[in-house]
């Protein structure tokens, strides 16, 4: 007995010394991420992971720290590929599931492909998070990135829905609270509830204004619904403020648009700086709604002091080309509504040389335009064909013409 007692403390011996080597190596492996070497943390984690003698927790412990790895190199690329890294995460909840808690990686998951703006695989993921673990805390804070996907694919009640699923969880006043409100204000503002909109979106800016002006698509929306709800002062002040910070932002032509619309609306305006700026954007932005809406209101604003069917002939037909050119879209509604106006003018102000049918084509192009998408379109055409419609038939009863027919 005494002969194998010194062979037991041996064997005892090594195998303290082998786990110690191990857990130094794991340690050596960690210590590549800490320096900012995660590809040779990699490297050294793949390396340990082919020793058989590892038990399970220091398997977990090398694939963690390749998952790390792989998020740090992911971040460093910004996100241009995020592959290895939800690999890496997968693999650990394939071969742990009993160890990890699930939600977190693939709350994890979710994010990497939602910075890579992967947008169906973040939206599937989502899903069968809260498919899985409905009551988990990710399952319930990822209702908010299912009601952004939601609303930039067009699903306005779905998006409304998953906002209000997300609200029920986070305190009204909170910051989690103010991004859900806006959200929902936004949902508003594309189902044409503009006072709402404006009232919540109104509420968040005094509160932490950067939520939207910090993102050039939501803070397009906050300006154009001041425009709608007649806070043109307002619109002004933030248009300027739009084009100082986002100069090549997609929505920044619009804005510049809309920033000559509202100034042309101000008292005593400077008619010169309006045209310049309505032509530099047709000529800009030629190829786009943008430009040829910009084309017309250039057209219309120097035919302000046009009177006569001879001097609004010209800009009559290029009015009827560019709505034949671009049929089924608001530039058409738009063309056939200034088409309208000026067969109204030409029939008040020049009615010796007026065509016998300028009235009826008044009629017949604020009826079309009615049918625009466009609701600021729609409401200037009813309201200005009611009053033509009016004018004419007053006219006719006047003259007693309706008598012959």
């Amino acid at each position: 007995m005494l002969k194998i007692f010194p062979y037991i403390i041996l064997i005892t011996c090594l195998t303290s010394v082998s786990a110690y080597a191990d857990q130094r190596d794991i340690l050596a492996a960690q210590s590549y991420i800490q320096s900012g070497n995660p590809s040779q943390a990699i490297s050294t984690s793949k390396t340990l992971l082919g020793d058989s003698s590892l038990n399970e927790d220091e398997r977990r412990q090398l694939l963690e720290i390749i998952a790390d790895a792989e998020l740090m190199i992911t971040r460093a690329k910004h996100y241009e590929n995020v592959t290895a890294a939800v690999e890496a995460l997968e693999t650990i909840i394939k071969e742990f599931p009993k160890q990890v808690y699930e939600p977190e990686y693939i709350d994890r998951i979710i994010h990497l492909y939602w910075n890579q703006n992967k947008i169906e695989e973040t939206q599937s993921t989502i899903l069968d998070l809260q498919n899985r673990y409905p009551n988990s805390k990710e399952a319930q804070r990822s209702w908010l990135m299912l009601g952004e996907i939601q609303f930039m694919n067009g699903q306005y009640a779905e998006a409304r829905n998953a906002f209000l699923r997300f609200a029920l969880n986070v305190p009204r006043e909170s910051a989690e609270g103010r991004v859900v409100r806006m959200w929902t204000a936004l949902v508003d503002y594309e189902e044409q509830r503009y006072p709402q909109a404006l009232q919540e979106l109104d509420l968040v800016f005094a509160q932490q204004p950067e939520l939207i002006t910090s993102n050039d698509n939501i803070y397009s929306r906050y300006i154009t619904v001041l425009q709608i709800q007649n806070q043109n002062n307002r619109a002004i002040e933030h248009t300027d403020a739009f084009l100082a910070e986002y100069k090549k932002s997609m929505h920044s032509p619009a804005i510049r648009l809309l920033h000559a619309d509202l100034l042309l609306g101000q008292p005593d305006p400077n008619i010169k700086e309006i045209i310049r700026a309505y032509d530099l954007l047709a000529v800009q932005e030629a190829a786009t709604i943008i430009g040829r809406q910009a084309f017309m209101r250039k057209m219309m604003l120097q035919a302000r002091e046009k009177d006569t069917y001879r001097d609004l002939k010209p800009v009559i037909i290029a009015l009827k080309r560019i709505a034949n050119q671009n049929q089924m879209s608001e530039v058409e509604d738009e063309a056939l509504l200034h088409e309208a106006r000026l067969w109204e003018k030409v029939i008040t102000k020049d009615t010796e040389h007026s065509p016998k049918g300028a009235g009826e084509a008044s009629l017949q192009q604020f009826s079309r335009a009615t049918s625009s998408t466009n609701p600021q379109t729609v409401a200037q055409a009813k309201n200005e064909g009611q009053a033509s419609f009016t004018r004419q038939i007053g006219a006719l009863i006047q003259q007693k013409e309706w008598l012959s027919v």
